[in-house]
């Protein structure tokens, strides 16, 4: 079972004082991290890709409707559909 340390406690035996240093300066690092942060590990980047990803289906909608014209354009957005409503 895994047991959070105190502040200033290192947890680690005095024979070994490297390893200790390496351990509690780890372990600091992750627990003064994890604080700042509101939300779980990687969403920052999951949420940038999102965003990324929104701006671009954008742009291309834009751009291909302005290249095709509104009807010509429909196939393709249909098919923008059915590929992302069918796929999960």
């Amino acid at each position: 079972m895994r047991r959070f340390l105190a502040a200033g406690e290192t947890g680690c035996a005095d024979d070994r004082p490297i390893a200790c240093f390496i351990l509690s300066d780890t372990t600091s690092s992750r627990a003064t991290a994890a604080s700042r942060l509101p939300f779980p590990e990687g969403t920052l980047p999951v949420g940038l890709g999102l965003l990324i990803a929104g701006v671009a289906s954008y742009a291309f909608f834009i751009v291909g409707k302005g290249a095709l014209g509104e009807e010509a354009f429909k196939p393709v957005a249909s098919l923008w559909f059915l590929t992302f409503a069918l796929s999960p």
